[in-house]
């Protein structure tokens, strides 16, 4: 966890379980350290959907992008969309790096 704040909590629920009884009622114990481990796994959950839905609009903008022109020109590599694109492509190699090979003729409108 890079998040200073989910890192303190993460901190705090460990601790709590550790010291159960100690200071704090077990049941609450229990209860805040499961609330507070619930929270963790829907915060992160939301931020890989955030960052999934970020990298979906960007692919759809590169895919878009791939073949424009008024050759069917790559604007990465300027290779004709007839030929595919150079070896050293920078866009193939990020549309290959997504998993968005599918339909890459396909332009956005």
């Amino acid at each position: 966890m890079s998040d200073p704040i989910l890192t303190r909590a993460a901190d705090d629920v460990r601790s709590y379980r550790t010291c159960r009884g100690t200071y704090i009622e077990t049941s609450f114990a229990d209860v805040l350290a499961d609330d507070v481990t619930a929270l963790l796994a829907e915060v992160k959950r939301l931020r890989n959907e955030r960052a999934e839905a970020r990298l979906a609009r960007c692919e759809r903008v590169l895919r878009g992008l791939e073949w424009s022109g008024v050759f069917d020109l790559c604007p990465a590599c300027d290779q004709a969309q007839s030929a595919g694109h150079s070896p050293d492509c920078p866009l193939e190699a990020a549309l290959a790096a997504s998993g968005e090979k599918e339909g890459k003729d396909e332009q956005v409108s």
